[in-house]
């Protein structure tokens, strides 16, 4: 409810220049004041107003029960539009003295300023209360406390049934100060601000007050709004620019206040809480940190045992302060909270946080200790993804978080140690989150002496009250690509009837799961029946790609549909979620840099298909996408760069010849941009530059054949519209590298937060480097071996061979070995597939004797063989 309107006993009103007072700034009228409050009081009530003009009062007074102060303002006003100006010379570096005005029940001020002449930022001075309420049902409406050490006070005597309305000032130590309230209590429209002390030319002062002494003592001392012991306090539409802390509740008995459109500026703390009794919320929240002493938007110290709640709050600022700062063991809720500052610090008590934007480049964002009861995190959303440091073990239960789960292509455990464990033990999956009592359910990872493999096996218990209700828990939080050939398999051993009826299913992003798709198992059986026998185990697989291709598993569950009341009661063990679309041997691949989204490669239908994320090669670190084997020595590597998915920024594709899998790794690439176009990029060693040469004659469209070669430090980079003409090459760069580096195709969508496809077809790995003639005219229109060079040698020599084109085909398989007299096998230096071309391969032969070899060539239905003389 808004605040009721007070008002004095009767219409009758005193003017107290009829009592002798003087508005001429000199003249101490604190007699006359008083005699004119007196006058009031006799009478049973009245008005006792002053006319606009400068009062000076040498002491303190007292405004009697029914009786009304009042100045000539009847709105909120500035320091600056004057009016009536009470002038304050009592109390100077005396805090504690008598208030300079004290009200007794039923009593209150209205429409006038109290300013303090001797106060400085040169030397800041305590002084007393401004205002101290000595009795209930109090009010101060459109009063400017323009630099009082002390504001409102509202805390030392009972104040029930306050009311207080467009308060405006700046305040030095603190603002309003309210408890011993025991029915109700209303703040209304107060704004606290450093201007209404610097915007004051004309005042009488000692010196003209600066800005940046102000806002730091304020940011070190002052408390804007205290609350301590309220039965229902209302507060409404209040600001504070510069506060050591801007609300502060009070460990001062129970605390129930509902906080509406609440704003901190520039603050050390925005909202601290030490309450341990009641219940507080805040409704439309605005926290700002900045200044030199930074703390925290939202903090609780150890006495906090309260209720807190927090809607719809913003906090932006400095980033050295927390956005929450949590001690204590009291419950704080938030819901709805758009943060541009530090990390969300979780220490102790129940914490529940639900819809939080999160907009700074914090790592991590929530730090949760360990002596935190039940910790609640959903829907937090961050353009980064959600990075959680969570020292509390399962008492925490974050889901449906931006980018939270861990991508995977694979999933496999038994649940034995430094294997996969349940990213949430006994949690039921529905409408809400809910940690289940362990004792009625339960699923976790248990040592028993009956698993299938191990010590350890995954047991499910429970018991529903409802028959007809699904009983199903959350385990794993995975991320995981399906395909077509993406297959889920485990291990079932009921331990009752209604244990053969438990099943693994999984939730996709989508919010689709596999049993609403009717998937079958192998054994014929759909995936929720009944199976198996009691305490034994049955395999069950289902190939999840026949119904679910192309879809995201989100969580993994597991549970039961049965019609039951009964406990149900099984085993699960050798969980796997596998594909064999993975990348063959000896190709491997890894997210280059800290990524968002994880990427991932598979092969399928003879291409290497590129799934990838973030915004690839950088002065700052590379985050691609990386498909490569590992080579040594010379080598190449081509590749035909078939198709981009859809291209929501600036993706790029190509192949790459790298030292090692770290983001700032020495490498050179040739990488092809449909919007930017081909570019050979290389970083040199000890260097965080990313260097590129844009190839201008090369067209960027699809699909197109890449190359990049290594002989010795020396690395060459090539384009082909066909695989055959590769021209001369597009650049040569000189890149040290250890001999063993990682040789493969690289890829990523230029954006941090979706996935890319970019498919790769053709692609061969070499550890021979061609030498390809600049014109299609020169490729060999025969296959030949020539005589090695030189010959006799000691102990190396160069052999070179030609490879035609050969039809449509757009490589040949070859083979190039070395025989003794004797015609054994002594070495193999070519056993791959090439593209038509003149090659040259070195033979070592410092392990053999000296004496006559032979080498041979096999390639097709083309053989050769040629004689050669070691010679030591």
């Amino acid at each position: 409810p808004f605040a009721p309107e007070r008002r004095p006993a009767t219409d009758d009103l005193f003017v107290v220049q009829d009592y002798g007072a003087l508005a001429d700034g000199i003249t101490d009228n604190t007699d006359a004041f008083q005699a004119a409050l007196e006058a009031a009081r006799v009478n049973g009530g009245g008005t006792v107003y002053i006319p606009a003009g400068w009062y000076r009062l040498d002491g303190h007074i007292t405004v009697p029960t029914g009786v009304e102060l009042r100045g000539i303002w009847d709105t909120p006003h500035h320091t600056m539009s004057m009016g009536s100006v009470l002038l304050v010379y009592e109390g100077k570096n005396d805090a504690n003295g008598i208030p300079f005005i004290s009200m007794e029940s039923n009593s209150g001020v209205r429409g006038f300023t109290v300013w303090y002449p001797e106060q400085s930022t040169n030397s800041f001075y305590p002084y007393p209360w401004s205002i101290q309420a000595q009795g209930t049902n109090c009010w101060i409406k459109d009063v400017t406390l323009s630099n009082p050490w002390q504001g409102v006070d509202l805390a030392s005597y009972p104040s029930s049934g306050h009311v207080v309305s467009y308060l405006a000032g700046s305040p030095l130590k603190t603002g309003i100060s309210v408890s011993q309230n025991y029915t109700e209590g209303w703040i209304e429209n107060v704004h606290f601000n450093p201007h209404y002390w610097l915007r004051s030319e004309g005042y009488p002062m000692d010196s003209v007050p600066e800005f940046q002494p102000l806002v730091s003592l304020q940011q070190s001392q002052l408390f804007g709004f205290s609350i301590g012991d309220v039965a229902k306090e209302h507060v409404l539409g209040t600001f504070i620019f510069a506060a050591k802390r801007g609300v502060n509740l009070t460990n001062d008995g129970v605390c129930n206040a509902d906080i509406f459109l609440h704003g901190t500026d520039a603050g050390s703390n925005g909202i601290y809480i030490e309450a341990s009794e009641g219940t507080i919320n805040f409704i439309n929240t605005q926290l700002v940190l900045l200044g030199n002493e930074q703390q925290g938007i939202i903090t609780t110290n150890d006495q906090f045992g309260a209720d807190v709640s927090f809607y719809n709050t913003i906090s932006w600022g400095g980033r050295d302060g927390f956005t929450t700062d949590i001690h204590g063991n009291g419950n704080m809720m938030i819901q709805q909270l758009h943060t541009m500052n530090g990390a969300f610090n979780i220490n102790s008590g129940n914490t529940r946080l639900e819809n939080i934007k999160i907009s700074s480049a914090i790592d991590p964002q929530y730090i949760i200790g360990e002596n935190n009861g039940d910790v609640k995190i959903f829907d937090s959303y961050s353009d980064k993804g959600f990075k959680l440091d969570n020292n509390a073990g399962k008492s925490i239960e974050a889901d449906y978080n931006y980018h939270q789960s861990d991508s995977k292509i694979e999933l496999k455990t038994g649940w034995e140690i430094n294997e996969p464990q349940n990213y949430w033990d006994n949690t039921l999956w529905g409408n809400k989150n809910i940690i289940v009592d362990t004792l009625s359910y339960w699923c976790r990872a248990v040592a028993v002496d009956c698993t299938h493999s191990g010590d350890y096996a995954l047991q499910v218990l429970g018991k529903k009250t409802n028959g007809s209700d699904s009983l199903f828990y959350k385990v794993f939080k995975y991320e995981i690509p399906v395909f077509d050939s993406t297959t889920l398999s485990y291990w079932l051993c009921p331990q009752d009837e209604a244990g053969r009826s438990v099943f693994v299913d999984l939730l996709f992003t989508d919010g689709t799961r596999l049993s609403d798709l009717s998937p079958i198992a192998e054994d014929g059986l759909p995936l929720s029946s009944a199976r198996g026998t009691i305490t034994e185990w049955t395999e069950v697989k289902c190939i999840v790609g026949d119904y679910a291709a192309g879809k995201t598993i989100q969580s993994i569950l597991i549970g039961t549909n049965t019609l039951t009341t009964e406990t149900v009661s099984s085993f699960i063990d050798d969980l796997s979620i596998f594909s064999a679309a993975l990348l063959p041997a000896p190709w491997e691949q890894k997210n280059i840099g800290d990524q968002i989204i994880e990427g991932y490669s598979i092969y399928e239908n003879d291409k290497i298909i590129m799934h990838t994320a973030s915004f690839g090669l950088s002065s700052y670190g590379d985050k691609f996408h990386y498909a490569f084997q590992k080579i040594s020595g010379d080598c190449e590597i081509t590749a035909k760069v078939l198709s981009f998915g859809i291209q929501t920024q600036v993706p790029f594709a190509g192949v790459m010849i790298r030292e090692s899998d770290s983001t700032l790794s020495s490498f050179a690439s040739i990488m092809l941009s449909t919007r930017l176009g081909v570019y050979t990029k290389w970083r040199e060693p000890g260097s965080n530059s990313v260097l590129a040469a844009l190839h201008s004659q090369v067209g960027s469209s699809l699909p197109k054949w890449l190359k990049v070669a290594r002989v010795g430090n020396e690395l060459y980079t090539y384009a082909s519209v066909d695989g055959v003409d590769w021209g001369a090459p597009l650049k040569q760069v000189t890149v040290e590298m250890n001999s063993d580096v990682l040789i493969g195709l690289a890829g990523s969508s230029g954006a941090t937060t979706s996935l890319m496809k970019i498919e790769f077809s053709d692609v061969i790995v070499s550890d021979t480097v061609t030498s390809v003639n600049s014109s299609n005219s020169n490729v060999p229109k025969t296959f030949n071996l020539l005589q090695n060079h030189p010959n006799p040698f000691n102990p190396s020599t160069t052999i070179k061979y030609s490879i035609p084109s050969v039809g449509t085909r757009h490589a040949s398989s070859v083979q190039l070995k070395v025989y003794d007299i004797l015609g054994r096998e002594v070495a193999t230096l070519v056993n791959k597939e090439q593209k038509p071309g003149n090659y040259n391969v070195t033979f070592n032969a410092s392990h053999l004797t000296s004496g006559i070899y032979f080498y041979r060539i096999v390639s097709g239905s083309f053989v050769k063989t040629m004689k050669m003389i070691l010679l030591k």
